[in-house]
């Protein structure tokens, strides 16, 4: 194998001094020659507890810390750590958070955050158990979730000058209270992202859709950074799915095929802005009608295989986003009129439809509409017009080829 020089920096004490070892043979053998030859007790520390795990390859680095859970370092100019929140009646959003989004904007006034968590997890938990008791009423299963927030760091001469969000992601896991077993399930669910709003804010109204290339640069580096992020290759390994709104300007058309869990199956007739944006993340659109659902859900995930994950994993997409759908997208998820579950039959959503019933939570579409053109002008502010280098390195997808296991905390 030869030697690998590994970098040990501790990134919530940049001032700390990064300390280099050659070692030798697997990663097993790596741990053990730094754990003899370590004379510093606070990292030696970290390694019995296993708060840290090692990336194999030239010049980089490995952490692992409760509250700092994965690392990706693009040479010296930025690097990405992630950390985990519980999404439960205590949660409150941190000040890196886009406020848009669906589950931060439960939380976004402290008097009511509490009162409006708590009833979005008891309509997730009621759909949990009808779709995987067949019983709304019983309290078998119960969901779970998990806010994965994706930071970056700009560093200069090793010290951090600037820290900025870049996405945040839901995990979900599902408990089985009678059986005492908790399943995984999906990550993603929603897909929180400063750069998305700037593309469609302040990029896309300024597109020529004319020209080829300015299409084809449309979402490239968001796209770039969640390839980077998600999947074999990222910092979490596990494939992203997301499921949101269909779009209303898109015709849809009923198949014959029905998945037990996911529902009718139905294909758009032509491709949205949003599916060639999501395109650039490497995902893939598809449209599944639940049972009960008035219209499908856009579910994007890398391919169709998402539709072989076990009961618990895709009972728990359905319930948590298809109850944030008809919080934040009533008129077509609260619609009295269904979309056609005949083969062959076209349907078309619309936000202008007033046939719809009233959702239990609330929330105000003019404030999040300027909120969403807030952020955006945030981070034009705060990265796009002030790191114009590292944006180009980005874009030229110059991180550093590294292998990484991260390992994600059950809460």
């Amino acid at each position: 194998m030869g030697h690998t020089v590994i970098t040990i920096e501790d990134v919530l004490d940049p001032c700390l001094s990064p300390k280099n070892y050659i070692c030798n043979g697997n990663i097993t053998e790596v741990i053990a020659d730094i754990k003899n030859r370590c004379e510093d007790k606070f990292l030696e520390n970290l390694i019995d507890k296993s708060y840290f795990y090692t990336i194999l390859f030239k010049s980089t680095f490995f952490i692992k810390k409760p509250d700092l859970i994965g690392v990706i370092r693009m040479d010296s100019d930025i690097f990405f750590y992630l950390k985990s929140t519980p999404y439960d009646s205590n949660y409150a959003p941190t000040n890196g958070t886009r406020i848009t989004t669906n589950y931060a904007n439960l939380a976004k006034d402290p008097d009511t955050r509490q009162k409006n968590i708590t009833s979005f997890l008891k309509l997730v938990n009621r759909d949990l158990n009808q779709i995987l008791a067949g019983d709304l009423c019983v309290n078998r299963f119960e969901i779970q979730i998990s806010i994965l927030s994706i930071i970056g760091q700009i560093k200069q001469f090793e010290n951090v000058i600037d820290e900025l969000p870049f996405i945040e992601v839901m995990k979900a896991q599902v408990i089985d209270h009678n059986d005492r077993i908790t399943f995984d399930g999906p990550i993603g669910l929603n897909y929180s992202s400063y750069i998305r709003d700037y593309d469609f804010k302040i990029i896309f109204p300024k597109l020529n859709i004319n020209n080829i290339d300015e299409v084809k640069d449309f979402g490239r580096l968001h796209g770039i950074l969640s390839k980077a992020f998600f999947g074999k290759d990222g910092i979490i390994s596990d494939n992203l799915i997301i499921a949101i709104s269909i779009a209303q300007n898109t015709k849809y058309i009923a198949t014959e095929y029905t998945h037990p869990i996911l529902g009718r199956k139905y294909n758009s007739l032509n491709q949205s802005i949003t599916d060639k944006y999501f395109s650039q993340m490497g995902l893939q659109p598809y449209y599944f009608k639940p049972n009960g659902f008035s219209a499908p859900l856009a579910i994007y995930s890398f391919n169709h295989k998402f539709y072989n994950n076990n009961k618990y994993y895709l009972a728990a997409l359905v319930a948590v986003m298809g109850n944030f759908q008809r919080i934040y997208r009533p008129e077509i998820y609260l619609s009295c009129k269904e979309f056609s579950g005949i083969p062959g039959e076209i349907s078309q959503a619309s936000l202008s439809n007033v046939d719809y019933k009233k959702p239990s939570i609330f929330y105000d579409k003019t404030e999040r509409d300027n909120l969403s053109q807030d952020q955006a002008y945030e981070i034009e502010k705060k990265f796009f017009n002030k790191y114009p280098e590292i944006i180009h390195k980005l874009k030229m997808n110059i991180f550093s080829k590294v292998r990484q296991n991260f390992l994600l905390p059950d809460k």
